[in-house]
């Protein structure tokens, strides 16, 4: 059903094999544009593709979980303790 659709695009999951446009993956896990700044200054990897901008949804994961580990994450998004 497409409501099923619309709330799966809101529910706050990505998944490993999907590609996100910035804005998707912003509502996706609904972070105001300073939240998604916030990420991407520390390290989130986006994907450029012309003017379009995308993170992969594995990326993404390994992303969040380095931050959850608590490791630091550097401006190039390496992890350093």
């Amino acid at each position: 059903m497409l409501t099923e659709r619309v709330q799966e695009l809101v529910d706050g999951v990505i998944r490993a094999d999907e590609l996100y446009t910035i804005s998707r993956f912003r509502r996706c896990l609904q972070l105001t544009v300073s939240a998604m700044r916030s990420l991407r200054l520390a390290g989130l990897p986006v994907i450029a593709f012309g003017k379009r901008r995308y993170v992969s949804g594995r990326q993404a994961i390994e992303f969040m979980e380095r931050l959850n580990d608590g490791r630091k994450i550097t401006s190039q998004g390496a992890s350093a303790r």
